[in-house]
């Protein structure tokens, strides 16, 4: 006899609420839609998830961890720390759009949407955090960046920095090479002990 593991409701609302999000976009894909992709009752899903936005924050976080997950692989060994949050970056900047979720968060239809989720909220900011915390400590005891820099701080600041760099396209940071111009000349001096 084969034995069927059913996954945990809410990683099955999770995995249907990606499904709807590539298929109709974050904002028209509704709590009822995302129910009936998982196979469950909407109140079994708001259970589990109080309103939408918390769905796409816990959906976010994951897409999030797995991003970061595949880009630190990615990072090469760089000279500096500055460096490092600058190819962190840059890597960002080209992964999100292609990926299949956090590409739509960032769609021009979801920016209300997106601009409370990712601005106003700090749970995409931990992850971040995460990854760059002990390279924070790393360089602050070497004396490499300025003490007052937190990873908060730093996180908070580089996530509206990619924000603005993926919702409001210019025609001088179309490509790679004039993002990572740009990236070098704002972020390395804040960056960098003075």
């Amino acid at each position: 006899m084969i034995k069927v593991v059913k996954k945990p409701a809410a990683d099955r609302a999770m995995e249907a609420a990606v499904v709807c999000f590539c298929s109709n976009g974050i904002n028209n894909s509704s709590m009822e839609d995302i129910a009936l992709e998982a196979g469950m009752a909407r109140s079994t899903l708001y259970r589990y998830f109080k309103d939408k936005d918390e769905l796409i924050i816990a959906v976010m976080e994951r897409e999030a961890w797995a991003m970061a997950k595949e880009l630190s692989t990615k990072i090469t060994v760089k000279k500096s720390f500055a460096e490092f949050i600058i190819e962190g970056m840059l890597l960002a900047l080209i992964y999100v759009p292609e990926h299949p979720v956090l590409g739509k968060m960032f769609a021009p239809d979801s920016l209300a949407t997106s601009s409370r989720i990712v601005l106003m909220k700090n749970h995409l900011s931990q992850v971040g955090i995460t990854v760059i915390g002990p390279a924070i400590k790393a360089a602050k005891l070497a004396k490499l960046i300025p003490a007052e820099l937190t990873a908060e701080l730093l996180m908070d600041w580089l996530i509206r920095v990619l924000f603005s760099l993926l919702t409001m396209p210019s025609d001088i940071t179309e490509t790679n090479d004039q993002k990572r111009k740009l990236l070098e000349a704002m972020l390395l001096p804040a960056l960098t002990r003075k």
